[in-house]
Parts: structure tokens; sequence; C-alpha cells
């Protein structure tokens, strides 16, 4: 698989249909993928704040504690939770204040927000198709059941099976794209 970095380049400089191809070619763990690239960002931010922060205020690397009331776990979980919050809902002013001003960054967030809105539309669109078309599909994407598997199961022929799949593939797709433009003009 491409690095971390190169993954969301190449779907934030993907077209609509190649952005779906690469959802099917991943979907058993894009979900995941988002995730693993969410924290990697929120990693990297978290850092460059904490860095800019020392930095501003001339600080050695020693901590000296100072009084007994401040609770440094829970401020620091507060800010993990909320740094999430923001890289999700594409909140990028937010998500950036106090870390350095990176075009990297912002196009990241952006990107991992169109990702998770994207996967979203194509799960919608799935759910369009009747039951057992429905639940062909969804075994081809996730590996749960190969070509072969499905055509036997359906005591249908392979080559047939096969058609009726990429059938099925291309109404998603179509209907991906609806609700992939629809959200997009929503949101412009």
């Amino acid at each position: 698989m491409l690095s971390e970095k190169s993954f969301v380049r190449v779907y934030a400089e993907a077209e609509d249909m190649e952005r779906i191809n690469i959802i099917f070619k991943h979907f058993d763990n894009f979900q995941r993928l988002i995730e693993m690239f969410e924290e990697d960002l929120r990693n990297t931010i978290k850092e460059e704040k904490q860095y800019n922060k020392r930095s501003e205020r001339g600080d050695l690397g020693v901590r000296v504690q100072t009084s007994f009331n401040g609770d440094p776990t829970g401020n620091n979980a507060v800010r993990n939770l909320e740094l999430v919050q923001d890289i999700r809902s594409g909140n990028i002013t937010k998500a950036l204040k106090g870390a350095d001003e990176d075009m990297d960054h912002q196009t990241e967030i952006a990107t991992l927000k169109m990702m998770r809105s994207d996967y979203s539309d194509i799960v919608k669109a799935i759910e369009t198709l009747k039951p057992r078309p429905r639940a062909e599909l969804m075994d081809a994407l996730n590996g749960i059941r190969n070509l072969s598997t499905i055509a036997e199961d359906s005591k249908s022929d392979y080559d047939a099976t096969k058609l009726r799949l990429n059938r099925n593939r291309n109404k998603v797709r179509k209907a991906a794209i609806c609700l992939m433009n629809e959200k997009r003009r929503r949101w412009a």
C-alpha cells in the first residue's frame, strides 16, 4: 500500500470516480485507515503545539509543579478529544491553533473529512440495492466471499455472477456520485 501521506494525497487529487474505486479497493478496512491517518495527524499537530508552546516560553524542557490544583492528565485528555473532534469536523482553524501553519495539515484535515463523507455516501448507495445484491456486494467488498463462492451460493454461472456484481457496483457508483455531488453543493 502507499505510504500514509501519499495515500491521502492521491485521494485528495483524485476525481470522484477514482475516489469511489479507492474506497471499493480498501472497503474492508477503509474506516480503520481513516482513523489511523487521523491519529497520526493528531499526534503530529499535538507535538507541534507542545513544541511551539514550550519555545514561546523559552522552556528548557524541565517542568516544575508550582501548585497542586492543576490536572495535567485531565487537561491533556480534553485537549486530545477536542483536537480529534476538530479534525473530524474539518474545523481547520481551531485544529491548527498553536501549531505550525502548514498547508499540508489543512489539506489532510479537509481530505480526511471528505474520505469519511465519501465512504458514508457509498454505504448509503449500497443500501439502495435489493437485499440479495446488497449482501453479495457487501460480502465481495469485505472479502467475506469471493466471486466463485458467491456464484456457487447463488447457483449461477461464474461469468453471470461477475457481470451481476459489476452491474451492482456501477449502480452504487452512480448513486454515490449523486450523493457526493449533492453534499458538496450544500458545503459550497
